[in-house]
């Protein structure tokens, strides 16, 4: 009757894999986990509708009865869907992060005696200073971790499951609302700042820039990549945990359908929310890392005049900087 199943498989894009070899793979996969939490929410929308029809056009109180259980099936199947597709959100972030600190590990650190430290001094002399890199314009960003900043909404939720009666529910659900939309703004900022600070590039002399790629490119600056990444992906593991456990598995103890939706509606925001802010700060951080390697192992590579030549490979150095 609600042809619950039908509506879903007429709008749901189905992806599997949650392991990716790049930003750009990772970012598509994203969007499209996203469309299918976003449809299977449609599809519920339009289940429900079905369902008040059925109702209001049943004319005996078995037929009642009997939509009701349907419906509560259907309730209870889209609450066990949208956890999997949650997770699905958040995984796909945690996986990519994941993959980010073992590259960051095991391939990254060898750079620094086989190059940076080897060529040092010649990088900070005048003799590289007249080589043309790529660079770009980065606008220096204090991405200050806003994980805290969950706290507020997250403690409007747990007030919407106290909530005795449908009035307490919807002061804490518009209060809820409020604060969620306090937060995309601050989010939606922070991923307008770090997309505008990549659209000035140009190639330039290695001089003029030379302090700045120096330090970027440091070990220093490595090992704050890797401390980042690492609070990042803790921070990731705990919205999952507070989405899923906190939020979605206490909706089955609501047995109030209409408030279980909107609950559940709010725990994929906010796992979207963070997803789209912590991949948006590793774009930030590695960007503007690579950026500098790159020009450090460009202004060296030039320098044919030089006995000795860094293995260190620019085309590979140009395919991670595009996969960025």
């Amino acid at each position: 009757m609600l042809q619950f199943e039908q509506f879903v498989n007429e709008r749901t894009v189905h992806v599997e894999e949650m392991y990716f070899e790049n930003y750009k793979e990772f970012n598509t996969a994203f969007l499209q986990y996203t469309t299918e939490f976003t449809n299977l929410q449609l599809a519920m929308e339009k289940a429900d509708a079905k369902c008040i029809e059925e109702y209001k056009k049943a004319t005996t109180e078995s037929d009642r009865v009997a939509i009701s259980v349907i419906y509560e099936g259907t309730l209870a199947d889209f609450i066990k869907r949208a956890k999997e597709k949650a997770a699905k959100v958040i995984d796909s972030v945690i996986n990519f992060i994941k993959g980010v600190i073992d590259k960051i590990k095991t391939k990254l650190g060898d750079w620094y005696n086989k190059f940076f430290n080897k060529y040092y001094e010649l990088l900070k002399s005048n003799k590289v200073d007249h080589v043309k890199v790529p660079w770009i314009k980065v606008k220096e960003q204090k991405l200050n971790n806003i994980s805290r900043n969950f706290d507020v909404p997250f403690k409007y939720v747990a007030d919407c499951f106290k909530a005795k009666s449908d009035e307490e529910f919807n002061d804490a659900l518009e209060k809820l609302q409020d604060s969620i939309d306090v937060l995309s703004k601050t989010i939606n900022d922070i991923v307008r700042a770090v997309n505008e600070s990549f659209k000035y590039k140009e190639d330039v002399e290695f001089g003029k820039i030379k302090a700045r790629a120096i330090e970027r490119a440091s070990k220093k600056t490595y090992k704050g990549n890797l401390d980042e990444m690492n609070f990042l992906l803790k921070c990731l593991m705990d919205i999952k945990k507070r989405t899923s456990v906190g939020i979605i598995d206490n909706v089955k103890t609501m047995n109030n359908p209409a408030r279980s939706q909107k609950i559940i509606v709010v725990a994929s925001t906010l796992v979207n929310m963070y997803a789209r802010y912590a991949h948006t700060v590793y774009k930030y951080t590695m960007s503007t890392y690579w950026t500098a390697r790159k020009a450090c192992t460009i202004a060296i590579n030039e320098l044919r005049s030089q006995k000795e030549q860094t293995n260190e490979s620019v085309s590979l150095l140009d395919q991670m900087l595009t996969d960025m």
